[in-house]
């Protein structure tokens, strides 16, 4: 049986302004991995798919179509966990009459350990529609090609020099791999990026964060910026975010909010941050801000700047939540990440590696819009828990966190660091999965 989501034009300006990444230099961890984080909030109603896309050869020369450009495919694309929207609603509003491939993957790891996720902006740049190259194809590109973080940020760059990035004039691309993390901050036409320092905690927000400390620029980002008069002078650097920033939009509390709460909860423990750290953040919720229901109302921009609440990181628009632990030790793996299904206040992470092709069916979630699934089951757990939220969190909280810590024990006892123990793993998971489904018997 299948639920069919109808999305409408109106939900789709909704659905721009809500996920959260946090990147980690690998001095600020316990352990020296890079930390990617993300909340990918895409609304209530916008299931969620989990699958592992296989690398292919092709024949030299060969050419593909990916919104909305031609261009040429490299001789083996790479493997890669990809997690995004479900068929019906790829890539939402003007997208969703375009083919589903390409136009769905919102974040994922390929089997070197790259890690990507993105959040959308507001930029003062103009809007091109169906005009260059659709950011779900730049996403899904990026897993294919990338062997590096540094690899991901060329792409990228290189593909909004040539074609400009189509439908939208604001975006941040977020990667990482074993080394290092980078911020790129887009327009249509123009880009900058930056490399964060290994002892840094970088969080992204919906608005631009990247001011005159880039490493990397788009080639006539001054004279172009100059040229609209969004600047008197020419200068060698300017400040990206207050220059090609939309306000008030790049300076409101909803974004400012979280990018607060995750340096406050994070920033005294650095050098120490492990997993354990940051799934809290993410699970964070605001409960005992005045006015705040969640329920009544979906947290959208406009909804908490009128109410003056503050935005949640995990709330009923997040389709899915994911943290890459990039270390050298999972190098042959091709990388880990654990994943969970709707929002991190009500769910269960389980690993992945980037090598792994398959994972226990409990986990399976290639059709996000059958509600037999794990998503399915996920959101209604949280429909249910959020309808009772201040008689139910608490008491469901200690299983939720009992749950968890089961899980993370068990999995610091087996560690996938190479080929030979695949046997043993499937045991492992199902050992995670029987741990996992006790979630839904609260």
């Amino acid at each position: 049986m299948k639920f069919i989501v109808l999305i409408n034009l109106f939900f789709c300006f909704h659905y721009s302004f809500a996920c959260t990444t946090i990147l980690i230099g690998k001095d600020a961890t316990r352990n020296g991995s890079v930390i990617l984080a993300h909340n990918e909030d895409m609304g209530k109603e916008t299931a969620g798919t989990l699958r592992y896309y296989k690398g292919e050869v092709y024949p030299l020369g060969t050419l593909i179509k990916v919104p909305y450009v031609e261009l040429e495919q490299v001789s083996r694309t790479l493997s890669f966990w990809g997690a995004g929207n479900a068929k019906n609603v790829s890539g939402l509003g003007v997208g969703s009459k375009l083919p589903y491939e390409y136009n769905h993957i919102l974040v994922g790891m390929n089997e070197n350990g790259v890690a990507l996720a993105c959040n959308w902006m507001n930029s003062k740049d103009e809007n091109l529609e169906e005009v260059g190259i659709r950011r779900y194809a730049i996403r899904q590109l990026v897993l294919e090609r990338a062997k590096t973080a540094k690899e991901a940020v060329e792409i990228i760059t290189k593909f909004i020099d040539k074609y400009g990035q189509a439908d939208w004039g604001g975006l941040t691309y977020n990667v990482a791999d074993i080394n290092e993390a980078w911020v790129i901050e887009t327009t249509t036409l123009h880009w900058v990026a930056r490399r964060i320092r290994d002892n840094e905690i970088w969080t992204v927000a919906n608005r631009f964060t990247i001011t005159d400390d880039y490493d990397m620029a788009s080639e006539g980002l001054v004279d172009f910026a100059y040229n609209k008069n969004w600047i008197s002078v020419k200068k060698t650097k300017i400040n990206f975010r207050e220059v090609f920033g939309k306000f008030p939009e790049n300076a409101q509390e909803y974004d400012i909010c979280r990018e607060q709460l995750v340096q406050k909860e994070l920033s005294k423990y650095k050098g120490e941050i492990d997993i354990r750290m940051v799934m809290k953040v993410l699970k964070h919720r605001y409960q005992d801000e005045e006015n705040f229901n969640p329920i009544t109302e979906e947290c959208w921009r406009d909804y908490c700047e009128e109410q003056k609440v503050r935005r949640p990181l995990s709330s009923c628009l997040t389709q899915s939540s994911i943290i890459a632990t990039l270390h050298p030790k999972y190098k042959e793996m091709g990388g880990k990440m654990w994943y969970l299904n709707a929002s991190p206040h009500v769910g269960i992470y389980f690993p992945l590696y980037g090598r792994l092709e398959s994972i226990h069916p409990d986990f399976e979630n290639e059709d996000g819009q059958d509600i037999d699934s794990n998503w399915w089951k996920s959101r209604q757990l949280q429909s249910r828990i959020d309808e009772n939220y201040h008689s139910q969190i608490n008491e469901f909280k200690k299983s939720q966190d009992k749950i968890q810590n089961k899980i993370l024990t068990e999995n610091v006892n087996f560690e996938l660091s190479n080929q030979q123990n695949l046997l043993d793993w499937e045991v492992h998971q199902e050992k995670l999965s029987e741990m996992a489904k006790q979630i839904f018997s609260n």
